[in-house]
């Protein structure tokens, strides 16, 4: 019996000392972080955690240091250590949408964060993460409303009669970059067709049937307006030559 306590005194105070050394390991790593120093705080964090691995906060503090060197995929695996010794550290959820913000996986950031904030309702850094996902939300669709070609609304890039015709030059130059349009006679209808479709639906005016989308008070074309110059294409001696008819 007496040896039996002998024993068990000894492990816990192994014990306290293994925690008090973890504890040190962590302010070091807290003030290599402070100074941005990374490596140095990771080196440290993974110390702590060879002393006391059940500590939540020292998954979480090497999370953050993943996310800063943009190690993006280390920080998430940190976060879920971190939320599986303790389900209850609120800013593991922190950690887990951060990284999985940086990884574009917007939905689960926002799940993540909503769980933390189920946790803590008034945690600002998680609050501060829910909109930064939204900001990225409205972000991605003013690129596709911008880029994206016709939209259901007036056409592309404020040229409101357009149509199609903004995902059609879009693809003309997608394969013009892919070198996809072989020849200079095939070069020169793409940049004639260009040169048609904005002269007579940008700058001219959209053309529609049966409205009056130019306006109201848009004028009648002239009877006697001479008609306009076309381009032909010629071929001598093996090369071709353009010329106006």
């Amino acid at each position: 019996m007496p040896d039996f306590k002998l024993r068990e005194a000894f492990t816990e105070q192994q014990a306290e000392a293994e925690a008090e050394g973890a504890d040190e390991y962590k302010k070091k790593g807290n003030a290599a972080f402070q100074a941005q120093n990374w490596d140095e705080a990771i080196k440290n964090y993974n110390k702590a955690i060879q002393l006391d691995p059940k500590q939540a906060a020292f998954y979480s503090n090497r999370a953050a240091c993943w996310s800063s060197k943009g190690s993006h995929e280390s920080a998430l695996a940190d976060a879920n250590r971190c939320l599986e010794a303790d389900p209850d550290f609120v800013k593991g959820y922190s950690r887990k949408g951060k990284a999985l913000f940086d990884l574009q996986k917007l939905d689960e950031a926002e799940a993540a964060y909503q769980e933390g904030l189920a946790k803590d309702p008034a945690n600002a850094g998680i609050a501060s993460g829910l909109a930064d996902v939204k900001r990225a939300r409205a972000e991605a669709r003013q690129r596709s409303s911008t880029f994206g070609g016709a939209s259901s609304s007036g056409g592309f890039g404020g040229f409101g009669n357009l149509g199609n015709l903004g995902g059609l030059g879009k693809r003309l130059m997608d394969t013009l970059k892919k070198g996809g349009i072989g020849g200079r006679m095939q070069m020169y209808a793409v940049v004639m067709s260009g040169y048609f479709l904005y002269n007579n639906y940008v700058k001219g005016g959209s053309k529609t049937t049966g409205s009056r989308e130019a306006g109201d008070d848009a004028e009648p074309a002239s009877a006697g307006a001479a008609s306009p110059l076309r381009r032909g294409f010629s071929q001598v001696d093996g090369s071709w030559y353009s010329f106006l008819e």
